[in-house]
């Protein structure tokens, strides 16, 4: 099962979305998920509305294709509409084939813009999002538990017999603010011939390294 370390492998919070946060990443072998936003014409890692100097996604780039590996994905958490053009632009230019990254959680308007463009989408599927008409379009699936903990290893064997087109990405319970302990559990007992169609997207990505998976 593939890590994803949310915005890096930080140490203090002032860390996320940084260079040294990715770099610390690379080093341990995780993948990432980051957060991209427009500012003043160009595209920067940011997770808020951007002030100041910022990561330009560009550079970025230039650093993640010197630094990985077939098992570290790139997950690409899109904060602002209407980038697809530049995006799609950048991907191309590093090269990035479609299996080592996907982008998500745009607006569905942008989401069919991108998929139009042939760009790796996953969808949300959450306790409060449940279906889309685009699910059969996608790439993969966002899984996540955005106010219960709700995700069971059946839910997620289900969910990957249903759409046996997809791979999913499971957001931890750390990242909205509860323990993840329960999740973990039942990741765990999830089959080991799925593994390679899962990911889990984490704050803890060396603990999660230490789970003995089926």
């Amino acid at each position: 099962m593939r890590v994803l370390a949310h915005r890096g492998l930080w140490r203090k919070v002032e860390e996320k979305n940084t260079l040294a946060s990715f770099e610390r990443a690379f080093d341990f072998g995780h993948g990432l998920e980051i957060d991209i936003r427009d500012q003043n014409g160009s595209i920067v890692v940011s997770h808020d509305m951007p002030v100041g100097q910022n990561l330009k996604f560009e550079k970025f780039l230039e650093i993640f294709t010197e630094r990985i590996s077939k098992n570290q994905p790139l997950a690409i958490n899109i904060k602002s509409d209407g980038m697809v053009k530049e995006i799609k632009r950048l991907l191309n230019s590093y090269k990035l084939s479609p299996g080592s990254y996907f982008v998500f959680d745009m607006s569905i308007p942008d989401a069919m813009t991108y998929i139009k463009e042939g760009i790796s989408v996953y969808l949300r599927y959450s306790d409060v999002e449940r279906c889309s008409a685009l699910f059969g379009k996608a790439k993969g699936i966002w899984l996540d538990q955005m106010s219960s903990d709700w995700v069971s290893s059946k839910d997620v064997e289900y969910l990957l017999e249903f759409h046996d087109h997809v791979d999913i990405a499971i957001v931890s319970s750390e990242l909205h603010g509860r323990c993840e302990s329960r999740l973990w559990n039942e990741i765990s007992q999830i089959k080991k011939d799925y593994h390679k169609r899962l990911m889990i997207c984490t704050d803890k990505p060396n603990s999660v390294c230490e789970i003995d998976f089926n």
